[in-house]
């Protein structure tokens, strides 16, 4: 049982990584999505929580910065 309890938290923790892989990557709707998956095998650590935060602060701040670009344009 405890076994098996390593693996998943293995598994886990594999996902959180790829996570942050993807992340770094530029790649942040895969980044979310394994994020996601290490939350569903089970990692419920504050690391998943301030890693999906990092990314919608960053989604923010380019939808910002591409709005800023668009008046710019305009004017």
């Amino acid at each position: 049982r405890m076994a098996d309890m390593h693996k998943l938290v293995g598994i886990a923790a594999l996902a959180f990584n790829l996570g942050l892989c993807k992340e770094m990557q530029g790649d942040l709707n895969s980044a979310v999505d394994w994020y996601g998956d290490a939350q569903r095998q089970g990692l419920r650590s504050k690391a998943v929580a301030d890693a999906l935060e990092r990314i919608a602060s960053h989604r923010r701040a380019l939808s910002e910065w591409t709005a800023r670009q668009a008046a710019s344009g305009s004017e």
